[in-house]
């Protein structure tokens, strides 16, 4: 069951880091673009750009600090980053299984 109206979560969906959708709603597909780089592809395009995101990752390091992005919003799509800082510097990586899990709200 879907809910749909105001403050709805419009897309939520949980990728591997090779471009692989675990698991969602309202997306069509997602695209690896590199390392920590994922696009994904809404099957339902959102009213406007303007919607808010939650991501998370899941590291698979013991001492680096895990680092999330949104790179792009658009209506039918998408783009977020994932990598972790080390000593001051910062790398965008690829943490396998559960690399991006992400929930995007929107106006409908």
């Amino acid at each position: 069951m879907a809910y749909y109206g105001d403050n709805a979560i419009h897309a939520w969906g949980n990728a591997n880091d090779n471009g692989t959708l675990r698991t969602g709603f309202n997306i069509s597909g997602v695209t690896d673009n590199g390392a920590g780089d994922m696009t994904a592809t809404f099957t339902n395009s959102a009213a406007n750009a303007n919607y808010a995101t939650n991501i998370s990752t899941q590291t698979t390091s013991n001492n680096a600090e895990s680092v999330t992005a949104v790179h792009t919003s658009a209506t039918g799509s998408i783009r977020v980053r994932t990598g972790y800082t080390y000593y001051g510097g910062m790398a965008w990586y690829d943490f396998g299984n559960h690399a991006f899990q992400f929930a995007c709200y929107s106006l409908y």
